[in-house]
């Protein structure tokens, strides 16, 4: 679209700098036949036309290079993005991981925990048993 708009903008070509249309120069006395006029008038208009689509040309060149811009930072950035997902996955694994290490660390801990525990308990009975054992020995 933007390549069309362009190319209608530069339709209308202001007139050709230096030379005078073939009207005025018919004006001012310019001398010939009829078929030396129209073959110049042909030429002009063809000149102008040549102009006109040099011109679109040129436009649609632009256009093009800068779409071509633009579709090299919509790249770029669009390979930013995946790479920025690749590492926001890569860190949620290891957060996966480092929550699984963490949970079996608990669950050893609250092993280890509860064997100090039952030991505690065990050498506090033994204690009370000697004790009594004692208590009753001098009675």
């Amino acid at each position: 679209l933007e390549v069309a708009a362009a190319a209608e903008a530069a339709v209308v070509p202001p007139p050709s700098s230096g030379s005078p249309s073939s009207s005025s120069r018919v004006r001012a006395g310019a001398t010939g036949t009829g078929s030396d006029v129209n073959n110049e008038a042909a030429l002009q208009l063809a000149e102008e036309r040549v102009m006109t689509a040099v011109r679109a040309r040129q436009a649609a060149d632009a256009t093009a290079t800068r779409l071509r811009g633009e579709l090299e930072s919509a790249a770029e950035a669009t390979l930013r993005a995946e790479a920025a997902e690749a590492r926001e996955a890569e860190l949620r694994a290891s957060l996966e991981e480092m929550k699984e290490a963490g949970a079996q660390q608990l669950a050893e801990l609250e092993e280890a925990l509860a064997t100090k525990a039952a030991a505690v308990i065990e050498a506090s009975r033994l204690m009370k048993a000697r004790a009594h054992e004692a208590a009753t020995a001098e009675a």
